[in-house]
């Protein structure tokens, strides 16, 4: 049984198959009277057919173990009303060429004004040296200041549009079991030289360890800064998220990924994670 296939995909097992056919062919016709040479051929052509349906399986299993569902179609449409049009998750073919397989890009998840408010809040509130790693300061690893958003009313819209944008996004690609937030959401400000390297968010301690579904959110505008990317890497391929002020960005915590070094302006987004039971 064949697995799921892209379009491209499809275009080389055809090739494949077409080539094995006439190589068949060319083999009976030419050495139809030489029988173990012809049982040898053929068998040949088999072991290259399962070799490849193997290589299918294999990097299937590996985008699986990134806590994403494999999709044969990439295009996802977003189960909000037909007429809230401007949180509709953009589909994956208008994304620098790729399938989003291992991700879900929310535009204008917040307006411009809320980003505004929420930029101003990182001022307003008690902020933290963000080089703590694991319990350990590494500056090496990472280098920003952080904020924690309070849990009053003041910012209830927040943690109401957080919990949509996690449910769809949940719902139309990631199927995880998720039980809530158990971390406040956090505020982060990337200045000049400051960056975060490769790493995963999820972890070994008895909260990080539930981390199930990261969404990141830029409350930057993208001239705002130069540098500070947040890229992705889930299948060796680096995915650069967009800049766009307000979109969101949804994918599995254990997801390798880093924010490039800033290297003039400031750069403020908007972090949460939603838990569930830990990835076995």
């Amino acid at each position: 049984m064949l697995l799921q296939t892209d379009e491209n995909e499809k275009k080389v097992l055809l090739a494949i198959y077409g080539l094995n056919f006439y190589l068949n062919y060319f083999a009976y016709y030419y050495y139809k009277h030489d029988l173990l040479f012809t049982h040898q051929f053929f068998i040949y052509n088999f072991n290259i057919n399962i070799l490849y349906q193997f290589t299918q399986y294999k990097r299937i299993a590996e985008q699986r173990t990134t806590g994403a569902t494999f999709i044969s179609d990439p295009k996802i449409k977003n189960s909000q009303s037909p007429d809230d049009t401007a949180n509709a998750a953009r589909p994956s073919s208008q994304i620098a060429g790729r399938s989003l397989q291992h991700w879900i890009v929310v535009e204008n998840a917040f307006s411009v004004a809320e980003c505004t408010q929420l930029t101003n809040s990182i001022t307003e509130l008690d902020a933290t040296n963000g080089s703590l790693v694991a319990g350990r300061f590494e500056q090496d690893i990472r280098q920003s200041v952080l904020s924690w958003l309070p849990e009053n009313d003041d910012y209830a819209w927040v943690d109401a549009r957080i919990t949509k944008l996690v449910a769809d996004a949940n719902r139309q690609l990631f199927g995880f079991a998720l039980d809530g937030f158990d971390e406040q959401f956090q505020l982060a400000a990337y200045g000049p030289q400051q960056h975060y390297d490769w790493h995963i968010d999820s972890g070994q301690g008895r909260i990080a360890s539930r981390r199930k579904l990261t969404l990141s959110v830029q409350l930057s505008k993208p001239d705002a800064y130069v540098g500070g990317a947040l890229e992705l890497n889930a299948d060796g391929c680096p995915f650069g998220a967009l800049r766009d002020q307000g979109t969101a960005v949804l994918f599995a915590s254990n997801t390798l990924h880093r924010v490039t070094p800033v290297t003039r302006g400031l750069r403020h987004s908007l972090v949460a994670w939603a838990h569930g039971p830990a990835f076995v």
